[in-house]
């Protein structure tokens, strides 16, 4: 359990599912503009008025745009709460070579970076690694789902051999398609809908306390 008060500092770290302003530019195709670090900056700063929330997702980044980002958009701003959402890409690139120049470093090798540098620069950070998922909207994405899930192994593996919390929102949001149809969850499969960044939050809330006492 991920503890907050009024003296944390949250750093929301990733991808375009964490990138507020493109789920903004592109709601009249995603519908996803209340992104869910939105939904959890808003519930603790009601909380804990002196928390600080920062919002670092952008769009298309793999594992390793987040190294480069991590002196500017992760270090500087000292956060002693960092919530990481980010590999569907590097899972892409791998499944659409003729798209995407290779990597120079691996997955492992990038995760250990991220995760080593967070705990070694940050002050005591408590950190929570989320993993990638998919929504069953676009039969088209249906092969790639094979790739997805072995890096989302990979991924899990290398979060865990750092010792850090993991995510999986999968069995939820497979879960959720039994309630709601895939296209209420994700218009194109990889972002969510305003409905699905809630699903989520209140998920990722469950592992924070935001207990006064």
């Amino acid at each position: 359990m991920i503890k907050i008060d009024d003296n944390s500092r949250i750093l929301f770290f990733g991808d375009s599912v964490t990138d507020i302003d493109f789920n903004r530019q592109y709601d009249h195709l995603l519908h996803g503009k209340q992104v869910y670090a939105i939904n959890i900056g808003e519930k603790i700063k009601k909380k804990f008025p002196n928390a600080e929330v920062f919002y670092k997702g952008i769009v298309d980044d793999r594992t390793y745009n987040l190294c480069n980002r991590m002196d500017d958009d992760c270090i500087a701003l000292k956060p002693n709460v960092v919530i990481m959402l980010v590999g569907g890409n590097d899972a892409w690139e791998e499944y659409s070579p003729e798209l995407c120049p290779p990597p120079n470093q691996t997955l492992e090798s990038n995760m250990d970076e991220l995760f080593g540098r967070m705990k070694n620069e940050l002050d005591d950070a408590q950190i929570l690694y989320v993993l990638p998922f998919l929504v069953d909207t676009l039969e088209e994405f249906h092969p790639f789902i094979k790739t997805l899930n072995r890096f989302r192994e990979r991924l899990k593996l290398s979060a865990q051999a750092n010792g850090i919390e993991v995510l999986d929102l999968q069995p939820l949001l497979d879960e959720a398609q039994k309630t709601f149809s895939p296209q209420e969850l994700s218009a194109d499969s990889f972002h969510p809908t305003d409905l699905c960044h809630k699903i989520i939050s209140d998920e990722i809330l469950k592992q924070l306390s935001l207990d006064t006492e």
